[in-house]
This record gives C-alpha cells, structure tokens and sequence, in this order.
C-alpha cells in the first residue's frame, strides 16, 4: 500500500479532548513539515475518518493520492493544507470535519491500515443508519433538518470561503462578479455561457496575469486505483482488537448519516424527492468501497443540493463530475489544477452554495418556522468559535510561542470567561452540533405547532444522547446524569406534563406580539398549528 501523511499536530491527546487541533493524530519522530517536505519520506499514519462529498471521494482511488498535496507542501502550506488539496476537500468536509470531534488517537507512528479499517467499518454503520433513516425523516421537523444544514452553510460554507475572497480580492471579486451576475440575480452571459465556468476561468486568469498561478506538469503521471487489500484486514483486525476506538467511531457515523437524512430532506425542499434508506445505504457502500481502494473518509450525500438546481444540472452532471474527477485522479492532474486555480478564484461558488441552501430553507419551511431554524443554526457558531480558537493556539505554537496552556485549562478558561468567551458552552455546544442543531430546531418546531409531546420527546432523545455523549462529549461514556442531561430532562418533563395541567383557554390562544412579523394567529390552537 502507498505510505502517506494525513495531518501532523502536537499535544494530540489533550486536544483531542478540548477541540484544540485541526486534525487529530500524532506522529513521533518526524518533526515539524515545512517548506520542500517530499510526502514520499514520511512513514505513514493512521488517517482518521472525515467527512467527504461523494464525487470528491473518487479522487482517493488513485494509486498516488498524495500527488495532490505535495505542491503544497513545496510552497509552504504545511501537511494540513496538502491534506485539504488531497482530498479535494470541498464545502460539506469542511464543514464536518469540526463536528466530528471523536477521534481516533495512537501514540506513535502507526499504519495506514487503522484508517482503512475505521473507514470500512464506519461505512457499516453508515449503512446501518437506513434502518431508522426513514423513520426519524418522518418525525423530524423540516426546519431542524434544513436549520442544521443552513448552520454549516452560513459559518463554514460561506464565511470561511468570503473571508479567502476579501484576503485575495483582486482575483475574487473578479470571480465573485459573475457569481451573483449569473447566479444569484439569474442573468443571462454572452453566449449562453455558465457563469460558474467563466467565474473560475476569469479569477484563474487574473491570477495568471499577477503572477498567483502556477503551472506545474511533475506531478502528471498514470496512477491507477490500488486496492488496499491487506491493510484494509488489518485495520479491521485492530479495531476489533482495541474496542475502544469504537467510542470514536460510531457517534462519527452517526452523523454521517443524519446529516444524508438532512441533505435528503434539503433536496427534496428543492422538489426532488430521494429514498432517504437507500441513499443512507449507497453512502455506506461508498464509504466501504472507498476503503477498499485506501480511503478512510465517509461519503455523503451533496449538501448543495439547491445550487444544483438553480444551475439546471441534472444526473448528467453528476455522471461528468465523476468522470472528470476520477480521471483527474488517475493521470495526476488534480495536482496541475490545484496550482493552476487559486482558492480565490472557486470561493465565490462556494459562497454561491450556502447563500442557495439558506435561501431554498426560507421558502420550503413555514415562515413561522423560521424561528426554529435561527435556533438550530446557533451550536454550528459554537462549532466555528471553538476550531477558531484551537487555530488560534495551534497558530501561537507554531510560531514559537512557548509554555501556552491548552483549550480547556481551567485558568485559561476562567480568564475566557472575564474577557466574555463562554469556551466551555461552546464546546458543549460544537460537540455533536449537528445532531443539536437538529434536536433544538425540532423541538422549537414542535412547540410552535403545539406538539408538545413530540417536542418532549425530542429533549429526552437529546437526554439520553448527552448521557451517552454522542452529543455534548467527545467521546461513547457509560450513562451519566450531568447537569446538560438534567437541563434536556426538565424540558421534556416540562412538554409532557405541563399541557395537561394548563387551562385549556392557554393552550387554545396565542399572545401575538403587535407588529412582529411571526405569522402566527392569536386563534390557533395547539393542535391546528
């Protein structure tokens, strides 16, 4: 199997613990990676499963994925950035690789098999997921799915790449232009031609024009799919071997496949309708086959549904995705295109995807449900602040700062918390956020409707989930009564008692608020709303 490097970061343990890392895993005796590091003479790691689009996913079947990121490497960006370029990191990974906090940890140097197997068997549990896929899609308010989902897109999805736009405006906005030209005010380009296509092209120009774009042809090659037969066995054996790392990856694939119920759920808000079960179960079957070919990243369903429809692509699209990537891949021009097109000149599409998502969102839920999906978009920005600050520190640390205290030292926190930097609520919150962006979308949801009984038993699943720690921890824990879990106890207590006691005259009206816009009528009962 091909040897190659996934992130390196210190202080793994503790951070793996406190969100204090961008990419979790430690490596002894390598060093620090700078400038001109050939991915070709490190030893390999274990790779730690992440969130990856589909289509992305087929650019890992090559023979030499680390073709990718070694440019990056030679410029400088360090072993995370060539890990992002690797896998062609798009929108819904970056996104998730934030929440996916339960990591797998090995002190030392370890193979690449443990991140296959992981891969394999988290595709297993994927897969799984569509025997109660369809049923939680039924009972589950569309403004928790799609509020969840307009979390990741507004902090990550669009923050993040119009942040890269204001760092390299000259090539941006140039892109930028023909982005809300084309596709978001929907006019026409000379010639019919698309706009994302000339966006790109156009930033990629004036990058070549200032000198910001590289051509580069040493990574072009044939690198055709290997599988990865015995380390895949191997990787299986270990886990099974170490039951613990379980409590790592199964809250990970749970998400995995809740967020493909979401996703599911934001296409069909767009008018097109997807068996939630079977798409759970080709998510897993790609995972799984992924693995077999050296992948450790999950795949899942598109978040940028939406945009794709507003592009007028159809199953074509996809299909010619597929192709263009894969064989990308296998001749190694994902290396020549990631030097060619600056991060600039793409990051108004993606700008373009979370401004579609939070847009269809406002139109497919009720307009009174709005205020369940602002609710649910709330842990997501604890999800930001948290992977900021670990930036943050890990910046400090690397630029030589010493005797730093780690995220989630009890002084550090208390000096936090004087400044007015709540850490430990937005850890608690960035832990699982999707899942809570859901639960705390559905039950506000439900209230509003006045179906109470659904939104108490919304708060006692998120009771039992923190118990456990698939929410609010990073990591599976035997049942616990902490405080978060008493706090989720008391509102689902709340919901199921407190409308059989309370005069019928309070659950028939409303209080309307003059002049508020929240569409919602003195006159509907509980049980019409």
């Amino acid at each position: 199997g091909r040897r190659w490097l996934a992130a390196l970061q210190h202080h793994a343990q503790r951070c793996g613990e406190h969100g204090d890392i961008d990419r979790l895993i430690d490596v002894r005796g390598v060093g620090e990676v700078g400038e001109g590091v050939d991915l070709d003479q490190l030893q390999r790691p274990v790779l730690l499963p992440q969130k990856v689009d589909a289509e992305d996913d087929v650019s890992l079947w090559a023979g030499r994925p680390d073709q990718v990121g070694k440019h990056r490497l030679q410029r400088g960006h360090g072993l995370v950035g060539a890990l992002r370029h690797v896998v062609g990191q798009s929108d819904i990974a970056e996104a998730f690789h934030h929440h996916a906090r339960r990591r797998i940890h090995v002190a030392g140097v370890v193979d690449l098999h443990i991140g296959v197997g992981a891969g394999f068997m988290g595709g297993v549990v994927a897969a799984l997921g569509a025997i109660v896929g369809p049923w939680l899609k039924e009972i589950t308010p569309r403004a928790g799915m799609l509020g969840t989902l307009c979390g990741i897109a507004l902090v990550f999805i669009g923050s993040v790449p119009l942040a890269q736009i204001f760092e390299s405006p000259i090539i941006a906005f140039t892109s930028l232009l023909f982005i809300l030209w084309g596709l978001i005010g929907r006019f026409r380009l000379p010639g019919n031609l698309p706009a994302g296509l000339v966006a790109i092209a156009a930033g990629t120009v004036i990058a070549i024009v200032l000198g910001e774009s590289k051509v580069d042809v040493s990574g072009i090659g044939f690198y055709p799919p290997v599988p990865y037969i015995g380390d895949l066995l191997a990787g299986i054996q270990y886990l099974f071997a170490n039951p613990e790392l379980f409590l790592v990856l199964i809250p990970v694939q749970i998400y995995n496949f809740i967020e493909t119920m979401n996703n599911v759920e934001s296409a069909e808000a767009a008018g097109d309708h997807y068996p939630v079960g079977l798409c759970q179960v080709t998510d897993g079957a790609g995972t799984m086959l992924g693995a077999l070919f050296g992948s450790p990243f999950p795949t899942t369903v598109y978040i940028g549904h939406p945009a794709y429809k507003r592009l007028d692509a159809h199953a074509g699209y996809i299909i010619g995705v597929a192709v263009v990537i894969a064989a990308a891949a296998f001749v190694g021009l994902l290396s020549f295109l990631a030097g060619l097109i600056p991060v600039a000149a793409a990051a108004p599409v993606l700008v373009f995807v979370s401004v579609s998502l939070i847009t269809n969102t406002a139109w497919a839920v009720k307009p009174m449900h709005m205020a369940a999906v602002s609710f649910a978009i709330l842990p997501h920005i604890s999800a930001f602040l948290v992977t900021k600050w670990g930036s943050l520190m890990n910046a400090l640390r690397s630029s030589g700062v010493e005797g730093l205290p780690s995220l989630g030292d009890e002084a550090l926190t208390a000096a936090l918390l004087m400044e007015g930097a709540h850490y430990e609520g937005h850890l608690a919150l960035s832990q699982g956020a999707i899942i809570t962006g859901l639960i705390w979308g559905a039950i506000v949801a439900d209230i509003i409707d006045g179906r109470f009984k659904m939104a108490g038993g919304f708060a006692i699943a998120a009771s039992l989930m923190s118990s456990v720690g698939i929410i609010h921890s990073y990591k599976l824990q035997l049942p616990q009564l902490d405080p978060i879990t008493i706090g989720y106890l008391i509102v689902g207590a709340f919901m199921y008692l407190y409308p059989l006691v309370a005069p019928k005259e309070d659950l028939e009206h409303r209080i309307v608020v003059p002049d508020e816009p929240d569409f919602m009528d003195e006159d509907m009962p509980a049980h019409q709303a």
